[in-house]
């Protein structure tokens, strides 16, 4: 099973971005920020071009804001209640069970608000994460993946020393973030772990210097500044097989975001 989560914002029309979801293959795609007004174009492409014939969307609880999420498959999905979830943006989580032939896999695609621009909702977004994640883990049956734009962490030097935005980039922690949003960052990042969703990537190719990967970045001063933003953490007995991130996918601007695909031989 091949999986392909990306943030697809700044990349105009599904025209430009759907040709290249379609060469990749996949049987799962997890978009992130789609608009209300394309959110019907790329259910159309999606199904003609990838053969994705089973889409959702959060479209129906935007409200009044413009971002949506979308999960498209090759096989059935029963979408989980956005009641379920806590969060202070209900559009920016959408969870779904795929009913694939092996089996059953749930399946969240989150957007984590960026802490500039959404402040103290970007630490309620982690909190009720992990609140729904380490606390239904056992009782919900099905092997699980979580994936999407998390815009965290700030810096990755090694297993233990991953700093988030409630840190500076030495460490030190910021006296108007201080200790809950640290708290609230790690506990998905790095504390879902205990609840069977391990960080792919990072499990497949660790913190060495070949494993250095950009998903966004950011100017300052003409030098560029990449973080890895984008994530998928699933159970380990969905057997990730291999991660990578699409990084020409970024750099043509197809989307500011880098997508990133992982394919599974548990499934």
């Amino acid at each position: 099973m091949k999986l392909i989560s990306w943030n697809v914002q700044r990349g105009g029309r599904p025209s430009r971005q759907v040709p290249r979801l379609a060469k990749r293959r996949p049987d799962l795609v997890a978009l992130q920020e789609v608009t209300r007004a394309t959110a019907s174009e790329w259910t159309e492409q999606l199904r003609s071009e990838c053969g994705l014939a089973h889409i959702e969307t959060s479209h129906d609880v935007i409200g009044e804001r413009t971002y949506c999420n979308l999960v498209a498959s090759r096989w059935p999905l029963a979408r989980l209640a956005t009641k379920l979830f806590d969060l202070p943006h209900a559009e920016r989580h959408l969870a779904v069970v795929v009913e694939h032939e092996g089996g059953e896999l749930e399946l969240h695609n989150t957007h984590v608000p960026d802490g500039s621009g959404h402040g103290w909702r970007k630490v309620e977004h982690f909190e009720g994460l992990y609140r729904y994640l380490s606390r239904t883990w056992r009782a919900s049956g099905h092997p699980r993946v979580l994936c999407g734009d998390f815009n965290s962490p700030r810096v990755e030097l090694d297993e233990d020393r991953i700093y988030t935005w409630a840190q500076n980039e030495d460490g030190k922690l910021m006296r108007d973030r201080g200790q809950r949003w640290d708290a609230a960052e790690r506990s998905v990042i790095l504390g879902l772990r205990a609840f069977d969703l391990t960080d792919v990537y990072r499990e497949l190719h660790g913190y060495g210097r070949e494993a250095r990967a950009v998903s966004w970045a950011t100017m300052r001063n003409g030098r560029e500044f990449g973080r890895r933003f984008d994530h998928v953490f699933a159970a380990r007995s969905l057997e990730p097989w291999t991660a990578r991130y699409l990084e020409a996918w970024r750099s043509e601007r197809l989307s500011d975001h880098a997508a990133i695909e992982v394919t599974f031989s548990g499934v």
